[in-house]
């Protein structure tokens, strides 16, 4: 991963603070005023791998992302669980 890609973990704070990704950038995803003005501040240039636990929420935030004009915004496969067990 070059420093152009970008772990991005929507889960909500509790869950990031009991193990994320090192150097993932966090935002809850369900804190919706916040995470539009969020949004706003990221560089849509920037390639995006976006996880939750499973894959659920990471798949409305990539939604979301792509309606903001993301284009390069990617749906970690198997979310926060699948990466804990190989990593």
């Amino acid at each position: 991963m070059n420093k152009e890609e970008i772990f991005f973990d929507v889960r909500t704070q509790e869950e990031f603070d009991l193990g994320h990704i090192p150097g993932a950038i966090h935002k809850d995803i369900f804190q919706e005023d916040s995470f539009e003005n969020f949004l706003k501040t990221l560089d849509r240039e920037k390639t995006y791998h976006v996880y939750c636990r499973t894959e659920n929420r990471s798949t409305l935030a990539v939604r979301m992302m792509q309606g903001r004009g993301f284009s390069h915004v990617h749906i970690l496969s198997g979310g926060w669980i699948e990466w804990e067990k190989i990593h």
